[in-house]
């Protein structure tokens, strides 16, 4: 199976997807309202703990969200796979070992103590949020960078207290139906694909990024999306119906929004659906 990311970067299928996307306003922003604020270089660790601190808000909110730490998962397996070398393994097991307890403790301590609102000063917190996030990458075939577990993270924390500060209240309220990182997999296309946020029929795409855009490049990730959860409700008939999709700037604090309908009402949609589908049939 072939993951959404790369398979919308195939030229056919980024021309034809382009294609029903309405005309809009690309550039949100002149600059970013936390750029640099940490002076972070770890760009890919940052971007991972943001999704996990504002899915962190989202559960403590709303009891029916299901919070995974995908970090703390056995990574064995992954040897076999050619993606871990036994050091490795050995490597990140022990650190599991040492973390797993402090990391779960703090994460359930802070959903269950309604009194801790304020996210931006768990600074120790946040601190463990980072590294849970370096032990995901393992998932995303990534390679772990074992320094973070060491060295000074406060550049990192103060870029994520900075995007903490400008979260919306949209994301702080409760949800009739939440789903955090829902998967829209599809064995019979053959594309794999986890989206960020499902809550209330929209779809939320976050992007943790200096460049204070909505790309064509935007739109077909979530297209794509959009295309996948209409082929699992079909499957499905209590898979939640998708009316809106959004991106969240989260160097911005800026939710920017489109009905569902710009894309249903284009006259060459069904044809354009249906040629995502099987073209994916095709290949896998």
């Amino acid at each position: 199976m072939v993951t959404l990311t790369r398979y919308i970067q195939k030229p056919e299928i980024r021309q034809s997807l382009k294609v029903v996307h309405p005309k809009f306003k690309k550039k949100m922003f002149d600059e970013p309202a936390c750029n640099g604020k940490g002076s972070s270089n770890r760009y890919s660790l940052v971007g991972i703990a943001f999704d996990y601190l504002l899915r962190l808000i989202l559960k403590k909110n709303n009891d029916n969200a299901e919070f995974e730490m995908i970090g703390l998962r056995n990574p064995r397996g992954f040897v076999t796979e050619g993606i871990l070398t036994l050091e490795d393994e050995d490597r990140i097991l022990r650190k599991l070992e040492e973390l797993q307890v402090d990391i779960k403790t703090n994460v359930d301590a802070y959903i269950k103590d309604k009194q801790r609102n304020s996210l931006k000063e768990e600074r120790q917190l946040i601190k463990y949020i980072l590294l849970l996030s370096e032990l995901d990458k393992i998932y995303r075939g990534s390679p772990i960078d074992m320094n973070v577990f060491s060295d000074d993270l406060t550049a990192e924390i103060d870029d994520l207290v900075c995007m903490l500060d400008l979260i919306p209240d949209y994301f702080r309220c409760t949800r009739k139906e939440i789903l955090l990182n829902p998967d829209l997999g599809s064995r019979d296309i053959g594309i794999k694909a986890d989206a960020d946020l499902l809550i209330d029929g929209n779809l939320i795409d976050i992007k943790v990024v200096n460049q204070c855009v909505v790309s064509i490049e935007h739109l077909n990730q979530l297209l794509g999306y959009f295309i996948l959860t209409r082929n699992k409700k079909s499957q499905d008939e209590y898979f939640p119906e998708v009316e809106k999709v959004s991106i969240y700037l989260a160097r911005n604090g800026y939710l920017w929004s489109m009905d569902v309908d710009e894309w249903l009402s284009h006259p060459r949609f069904p044809q354009v659906e249906r040629f995502f589908r099987d073209n994916a049939k095709a290949r896998s």
